[in-house]
């Protein structure tokens, strides 16, 4: 996709190779639309593509990072078909996962306000995890009926271990920055004020590093997260399908969006049965 043609996602360019990427609908506080979500797809190959790109910095516009899926998505704005839409989420997320963990250049989240679900997971996926000291970080599919399946159980168990990883993705644990760093989810926690230039200063960091060394030991490091993100993350799209059909997911929506605790008719019962 060329640059000008993004719609959802603006971009910044600082002097020395910095590329600012910054997820722009405030409104719905950067909430994930199906053209952000095709932008999201596309994105890490056409950073990789991009010879003038050498760090990369991804933030959101006004106070939040990205709300996750939007659950209100108006349909007059969404992007050309490219065939049956179940199969083209289904591909387009394993795009955004795939293309942030294939892209060899340095790329920095600089988390400025809530990062929820699909918001949090390509936070994560970044090399280095910046937050606002009033952020913070969730992966809240469980709490509308979602199985957490876009990307988070590829990446939370490897930044703060597997039980924690489980709790915090089965309760959908609402994290705060220091507590995130704490647990090895954020890297560096700065005043909100200092976020951005705190941001440019680790892409400089990056800059004066020599490219090769660099990026061969970030590509070597990343085979980790291919190896999670194979073992995992058709897994997790598949029940996230399933339980996309699941009266609890209704219930869950409608309690999120009018405001109130959901009435879950499952609460504990045997998931095997269930689709």
């Amino acid at each position: 996709m060329r640059w000008e043609d993004y719609k959802t996602i603006e971009f910044e360019d600082v002097a020395g190779g910095i590329r600012i990427c910054r997820l722009n609908r405030p409104e719905r506080l950067n909430a994930v639309n199906p053209w952000m979500h095709r932008e999201l797809s596309t994105l890490g190959r056409d950073l990789q593509e991009d010879d003038s790109v050498k760090v990369v910095i991804l933030t959101g516009a006004g106070r939040a990072f990205c709300a996750g899926g939007d659950q209100k998505p108006n349909p007059n704005e969404a992007p050309p078909s490219r065939g049956p839409a179940s199969e083209v989420r289904w591909r387009e997320a394993e795009e955004i996962v795939r293309g942030i963990i294939e892209l060899e250049k340095p790329i920095i989240s600089a988390v400025n306000g809530p990062a929820m679900g699909l918001g949090a997971t390509i936070a994560l996926l970044c090399d280095v995890v910046i937050m606002a000291k009033s952020a913070r970080i969730a992966d809240s599919h469980a709490t509308v009926g979602l199985v957490a399946g876009d990307g988070g159980a590829s990446i939370w168990p490897l930044l703060c271990g597997i039980n924690k990883a489980k709790e915090f993705l089965m309760l959908g644990t609402h994290i705060y920055a220091d507590r995130a760093l704490e647990v090895g989810l954020a890297s560096y926690v700065y005043e909100d004020a200092e976020l951005q230039e705190k941001a440019l200063e680790h892409a400089r960091m990056f800059l004066r590093m020599p490219t090769y060394a660099m990026r061969a030991t970030k590509a070597t490091v990343n085979r980790l997260l291919r190896q999670s993100a194979d073992l995992t993350l058709e897994a997790g799209l598949t029940y996230e399908a399933i339980s996309a059909k699941d009266p609890d997911r209704v219930e869950g929506t409608a309690a999120f969006t009018e405001r109130r605790e959901p009435n879950f008719t499952s609460r504990m019962g045997t998931w095997g049965d269930r689709g």
